[in-house]
C-alpha cells in the first residue's frame, strides 16, 4: 500500500465503482480532483499520471472477459522491496523481485490449498494454478474417516470407538517419493510429515516435521520413513485454532488437554495401521529397504504427474483406497489393531500403489535317473557247458578281435537277445540262460528304483525338517520382536504419564505456594 495512503488515523484504501470500464479520460480527470490518490496513481506511472492511468486500463482489460462473475478481483503489486538477499536497499530490481515472489506464489498456493473446486480459478502471473498438488504427488494415497470427541477421554469413555457425539475427521496417507528424492544425507530417513488443514477451503494451518515424536510412535531408525505423509483434513472447522490461523490452539477450549490427546492418539492408530500394512508387503528381513526401493520405483511416474496438462480431480470429490473390517482395542496406552485382519478397499483416484514383490520361481528338483547296468552276455560266461561234448571251450580275455563276430551260432542269438533288451526268445534249447539274464536285469531294475526312491524320500523329510525349523525361528523372533516393540510403547507411555504427573505436581507446588502466600497476608 502506498504511503501516501496511509495517514495518521489509520491506513486508507479508497474505493470507486464504475458501471462500464472507464476512459482514459474519464480517470485522468477523477484522479486530478483526488490528490492523494492520484499521487499514488502517478507514483505507479514512474512520475507520470497519464502512464500510470494507461497501466490501470491495461489491467482491467486483462480480466475484461470475467466480469460476468461476481467474484473476481485482481491485486496489482507495485514496486516490490523485498527480494532476493543480495540486493541492498541502494540496488533494488523491482523486476526480479516481482519474479521470485510470482514464483513463490505458484509453488506454495497448490499445497497450501487442498479443497478449491475445479470450478474456481486462480492465476498467478497469468499463469493457471492447479490444486491437485497431492494427488499428483503421493504413492498409494489413502483415506481413513475418524470420528473425534473433543470432551470425552477414549481412554475412559466405553463407546469411545463409535461415539455418537464429537466431529468427522478425514485423514490421508501416502509416500512422498519427490520428498525422499531430495534427502542427501544418509543418515537422514525422510520421516513422517504431518500437515493439518482446516475449513471449506482446505487451508493449510501447521506442518509437523517428523511427527513420530508427537504421535508416540519409534522415532529410531528408518522406522515411519520413507517419505511417508500424512495429511489431516478438518473440513468442518471444528479444531481450534489460533487468532491468526496458523497454528492449533487447544488451550482455548475448556476441554483441549482431551481433544489434544484423543486427536493425536486417533492419528497414531491410522498410521501405524498404514505402514504396517504396507511394510508387510515384503519380506520380514528387510522390509524397510524393500519398501525404500518400491516407493523409489514410482518416482518416474510420479515426475510425469507434475505436468499441468494432466488433468485431476479435486481431493474431496476422489475416491482414494480405504480399510474395512478395523477392529480397534486399547492396549498398553495405545489404540492398536490386528493388520492382518483388515481388508483393503482400492479406490479409483488412487494412481500409484505399493505392490508386494513377485513369489520366488518354485525349486524344480531334476527327476532321478535310475541307471541300470546291463548285464554282460559275452564276458563273464565264456565257458560253457556243452550239451553233448565234455570238452570245455576257454576263451581268452585279451583276444578282442572274436568280439567282433560271432563265433557260433548260438553266440550270434545271444548278441541279439542283448540289444533288443533281453526280449528275444532263444531258438536252441542250449540257450535257457537268458530267462536268467532277464530276470536279472529286472532285479536290478527294482533294485536301483527303490534305492533311489528311498533317497528322494529321505531328501523331502530333511527339506521338511528344515522348513519346519525355519519357520518355528522366524515365529519366535516375530513374536520377541513384537514384545520388544510393546516394551518399548509401553515405557514411552510411562514416561508420558511421568511428564503429565510432574507437571501435575508443579502446578500443585505453586498454587500451594500461593496459597500460603495469602493465608501470610
Amino acid at each position: 500500500i502506498s504511503k501516501s495512503l496511509q495517514q495518521e488515523r489509520g491506513c486508507v484504501l479508497p474505493s470507486f465503482s464504475f458501471t462500464e470500464l472507464p476512459s482514459g479520460l474519464e480517470l485522468m480527470e477523477l484522479f486530478t480532483t483526488k490528490s492523494i490518490e492520484g499521487e499514488a496513481i502517478k507514483e505507479y506511472g514512474n512520475g507520470s499520471l497519464e502512464r500510470g492511468v494507461a497501466r490501470i486500463q491495461e489491467h482491467f482489460h486483462s480480466f475484461e472477459e470475467l466480469r460476468e462473475n461476481d467474484h473476481v478481483f485482481c491485486v496489482i503489486l507495485h514496486h516490490l522491496k523485498h527480494g532476493p538477499s543480495e540486493q541492498t536497499q541502494k540496488n533494488v530490481n523491482y523486476h526480479q523481485n516481482a519474479i521470485v515472489l510470482m514464483d513463490s506464489l505458484k509453488e506454495a498456493l497448490p499445497r497450501r490449498y487442498i479443497h478449491v473446486p475445479s470450478t474456481s480459478y486462480v492465476f498467478v502471473d497469468g499463469d493457471l494454478i492447479d490444486f491437485t498438488y497431492w494427488q499428483r504427488r503421493l504413492v498409494e494415497l489413502s483415506e481413513f474417516q475418524l470420528q473425534i470427541n473433543p470432551t470425552r477421554s477414549v481412554w475412559t469413555a466405553r463407546d469411545w470407538v463409535n461415539q455418537r457425539s464429537g466431529y468427522t475427521l478425514r485423514v490421508y496417507a501416502g509416500f512422498d517419493p519427490l520428498r525422499l528424492l531430495n534427502v542427501t544425507d544418509r543418515k537422514q530417513k525422510s520421516p513422517l510429515d504431518l500437515y493439518v488443514y482446516s475449513r471449506e477451503a482446505g487451508r493449510l494451518i501447521t506442518h509437523f516435521e517428523d511427527a513420530r515424536g508427537t504421535l508416540g510412535l519409534t522415532n529410531s531408525g528408518s522406522q515411519y520413513c520413507q517419505g511417508l505423509t500424512i495429511l489431516v483434513d478438518d473440513l468442518h472447522g471444528k479444531l481450534p485454532l489460533n487468532p491468526t490461523k496458523q497454528d492449533l490452539a487447544f488451550s482455548e477450549e475448556a476441554h483441549g488437554e482431551v481433544h489434544q490427546a484423543n486427536l493425536f492418539a486417533w492419528l497414531s492408530a491410522v498410521t501405524r495401521l498404514y505402514y504396517n500394512w504396507q511394510q508387510n508387503k515384503f519380506p520380514e528381513k528387510k522390509r524397510r529397504t524393500l519398501l525404500t526401493a518400491e516407493v523409489k520405483r514410482h518416482l518416474p511416474t510420479i515426475e510425469s504427474f507434475q505436468n499441468p496438462n494432466h488433468s485431476m480431480k479435486p481431493m474431496s470429490e476422489c475416491t482414494f483406497t480405504r480399510f474395512t473390517n478395523i477392529k480397534w482395542t486399547k492396549s498398553t496406552g495405545l489404540i492398536r489393531t490386528v493388520v492382518s485382519k483388515c481388508q483393503l478397499v482400492s479406490g479409483a483416484d488412487t494412481l500409484t500403489r505399493i505392490l508386494a514383490p513377485a513369489p520366488p520361481p518354485p525349486i524344480r528338483v531334476p527327476p532321478v535317473v535310475a541307471r541300470v547296468p546291463e548285464p554282460d552276455v559275452r564276458g563273464g560266461s565264456r565257458k560253457r557247458k556243452a550239451d553233448e561234448s565234455s570238452d570245455i571251450e576257454t576263451e581268452s580275455e585279451d583276444s578282442s578281435d572274436d568280439e567282433d563276430e560271432p563265433r557260433t551260432p548260438n553266440d550270434a542269438v545271444a548278441r541279439s537277445t542283448q540289444y533288443n533288451g533281453g526280449s528275444s526268445v532263444s531258438p536252441s534249447s542250449s540257450l535257457d540262460t537268458s530267462d536268467l539274464r532277464g530276470e536279472h536285469y529286472e532285479w536290478c531294475l527294482n533294485n536301483e528304483l527303490e534305492g533311489s526312491f528311498e533317497r528322494e524320500r529321505m531328501h523331502r523329510k530333511v527339506i521338511e525338517d528344515l522348513s519346519k525349523s525355519l519357520e518355528t525361528r522366524n515365529a519366535e523372533n516375530q513374536r520377541l520382536k513384537k514384545a520388544l516393540e510393546e516394551a518399548q510403547a509401553e515405557v514411552a507411555t510411562v514416561k508420558r504419564e511421568l511428564q503429565l504427573q510432574e507437571a501435575f505436581c508443579e502446578d500443585l507446588r505453586s498454587r500451594l505456594a500461593e496459597d500460603r502466600v495469602l493465608t501470610l497476608l
